[in-house]
């Protein structure tokens, strides 16, 4: 997690004015003078510890905690901070150590380990309480520090919430052996917060990485996890693909991720979209998308269960774009909800599975790299996490048009459905279906686990956090 710093100061203009009137009988001289002035913004973080940690006389063959010590945070930042705390250093381990002889020691338990009553013998472990002493956590490891200033430590307290000043209550507990060495065991506890990053718009992520602009917006192919984490949620932007130019509008959803907002409208078929489709712009590989246009064979991916409807054919299998203009109900706005392309699971594939009947989840898709189509578990990330069930701030936030689906008979369920391809924990691919205009109805349709693959649905995509 990012530390902003802000240092802001201005520099000092100093000047003299000395003006003569020669107009009047008597002369007269001005003098002016500026003095400089200047401020320094800087975000403060304090912890204070209000002692040592200390078990005395722990028995042989028994358990005892220690004081308990209040670990308290101070702070201005505007976006709170996180709490967390690691055990030693990066050259020395976890355990409790005897001051006379470094191979008696209290091992460190481990992490997220229940050892509420203490029952391994020479163990120690922590144990803390956000509510003033009450609710205490069961007893558990701490990490080693490694140094990074905290991002391997463990999370005892976080908040977004501004200038927030919070104390926790913090113990340690041990449990000795009968036989175990007398003596003073130490080691040290290190307290780290952190202040919580500024959020930031797409514009100012994108520009923070030190990525360049085409044609005026910024590249959805540049987009990375890291870029995206910075962006506060609720953000929406414009960018551009590389591949055919196309703007989309993405958003930062509820779960931390960006989508498309804007139905994908990659048109398989142009020769100049094909002259420059690869791997570095495309999260498919070079060889699945040469099979993409131009035909699969025997023998070639997967080896087996080739399909002769599509072995035999040297054009790309079927993709419908001839409403890709056409604009669809939606929630969105105005210039938007446009109706996109209709893909079939060859095309929305990336090629990786035009040639096989065999079951499998592909890895590769047509969305531009770093971005993959939506997959099952996202709808109950977002919609049943992130939005708490609301169908309607989900299809709101998701930009959710109505354009239907394509059998090789014509367009069906426009203006009443939108459905658009997703990856399944089952066989293949499932379709994320029941935007539906008369209620909230979201859900998987997986039709028996192996939707029609001739069937063209609509793409978005998405770029994970994590």
């Amino acid at each position: 997690m990012m530390r902003r710093i802000i240092h802001l100061c201005s520099a000092a203009i100093i000047f003299y004015l000395i003006s003569i009137f020669s107009f009047i009988p008597t002369s007269a001289l001005t003098y002016q003078s500026s003095v400089d002035v200047g401020f320094t913004f800087n975000p403060a973080i304090v912890v204070n510890l209000s002692g040592d940690l200390l078990i005395n006389n722990l028995a042989p063959g028994s358990s005892a905690d220690s004081n308990i010590i209040d670990v308290n945070v101070s702070t201005n930042a505007s976006h709170g901070y996180t709490l967390v705390a690691t055990a030693g250093t990066s050259t020395t381990n976890t355990n409790l150590v005897n001051s006379s002889n470094s191979s008696y020691i209290f091992s460190s338990i481990a992490t997220n380990a229940d050892l509420a009553s203490l029952t391994t013998d020479n163990t120690w472990g922590y144990s803390f309480s956000t509510n003033n002493g009450t609710n205490w956590s069961n007893y558990s490891g701490l990490p080693l520090d490694n140094n990074d200033e905290g991002a391997t430590g463990k999370e005892l307290l976080s908040t977004n919430t501004p200038s927030d000043n919070r104390t926790i209550k913090f113990k340690i507990g041990a449990k000795a052996s009968i036989d175990q060495a007398a003596g003073t065991y130490n080691n040290t506890i290190n307290f780290y917060a952190i202040t919580n990053p500024v959020p930031l718009s797409f514009d100012e992520a994108y520009a923070a990485a030190g990525k360049t602009k085409l044609n005026g917006y910024y590249k959805i192919q540049d987009a990375t996890p890291s870029i995206i984490a910075d962006v506060a949620e609720g953000q929406i932007s414009q960018v551009i693909d590389v591949r055919n130019g196309t703007v989309y509008n993405i958003g930062k959803l509820a779960d931390g991720n960006a989508w498309m907002l804007d139905n994908l409208s990659l048109d398989l078929t142009d020769s100049n979209v094909q002259a420059v489709l690869s791997s570095s712009n495309t999260n498919a590989s070079d060889t699945s998308l040469n099979y993409l246009i131009n035909g699969g064979g025997s023998g070639q991916y997967p080896a087996t269960g080739v399909s002769s409807t599509f072995a035999s054919s040297n054009t790309i299998p079927y993709i419908e774009k001839r409403y890709k203009d056409d604009v669809a109900p939606t929630r969105y706005g105005a210039g938007t909800g446009k109706v996109g392309i209709y893909y079939n699971f060859c095309s929305t594939s990336g090629g990786s599975y035009c040639y096989s009947t065999g079951s499998g989840i592909p890895s590769e898709d047509i969305c531009p790299s770093n971005w993959s189509i939506i997959r099952a578990g996202d709808l109950n990330n977002t919609y049943t996490i992130a939005y708490a069930g609301n169908g309607e701030n989900f299809r709101n936030a998701f930009s959710a048009n109505y354009s239907g689906y394509y059998y090789p008979s014509g367009q069906s369920g426009y203006g009443t459905v939108g459905e658009w391809w997703t990856t399944s924990f089952n066989s293949t691919y499932d379709v994320m279906r029941g935007m539906e205009i008369m209620n909230s109805l979201i859900h998987l349709d997986n039709y028996d686990g192996r939707p029609n693959r001739s069937v063209g649905y609509n793409i978005r995509c998405v770029l994970h956090t994590q």
